[in-house]
């Protein structure tokens, strides 16, 4: 497996390049449903940013502080990061929706969330696939629900949350990869 851990790896840091363009130095960073970690890790290394993690089980692999919770509420005060990231995870919860609410509520600015996305019911059966082998891979016991939306379905759920879309733009995590992944930057209006 030395080949994936190399292209997740590489993965990670391009990832994080894109993603490190809407954080700035200094900001508190709580990467929800953490995983391996390789993402907060690359991003580190390109931001004077402070970064945790949480998740229900311990998948990660650097160096990183990782809080487990139950998958229901976050151990942490509302406000307590000025943005919490949620990479390719929201679709492995068991209810995004309320996983989506308890990121908002730590949230103090900014939310950034990356989902892949489907635009037809072909599409949403090879991302499916390909989720369940790359988890299996990477992190056997990890839950794997396909809880896949359209683009049109996310931006629909945040804008019901009261979040305003900063920018919504696509990403590439790997190159000629037919799975379509988008990048949401989230911010919280007052109310929220």
């Amino acid at each position: 497996m030395k080949l994936f851990d190399f292209i997740m790896k590489w993965r990670a840091r391009r990832v994080a390049r894109k993603l490190s363009n809407l954080i700035e130095s200094g900001e508190s960073v709580l990467d929800f449903g953490a995983g391996t970690m390789l993402i907060a890790q690359a991003l580190k290394r390109l931001k004077s940013i402070s970064v945790q993690g949480v998740d229900v089980a311990d998948y990660h692999k650097a160096g990183i502080p990782l809080t487990l919770y139950d998958g229901k509420k976050m151990p942490f005060k509302k406000n307590s990061f000025d943005i919490v990231m949620a990479n390719f995870v929201l679709h492995h919860c068991a209810d995004p929706n309320a996983a989506l609410d308890e990121c908002i509520r730590v949230a103090r600015k900014k939310l950034i969330i990356i989902e892949d996305v489907y635009h037809a019911l072909l599409e949403k059966w090879l991302l499916c696939i390909d989720d369940w082998i790359a988890n299996k891979i990477e992190c056997p016991s990890v839950s794997v629900p396909f809880h896949f939306k359209t683009a049109e379905q996310w931006q629909e759920l945040f804008e019901q949350r009261g979040l305003r879309i900063v920018s919504r733009t696509r990403i590439y995590p790997l190159p000629l990869h037919p799975i379509r992944s988008v990048t949401y930057l989230l911010e919280k209006r007052s109310n929220v």
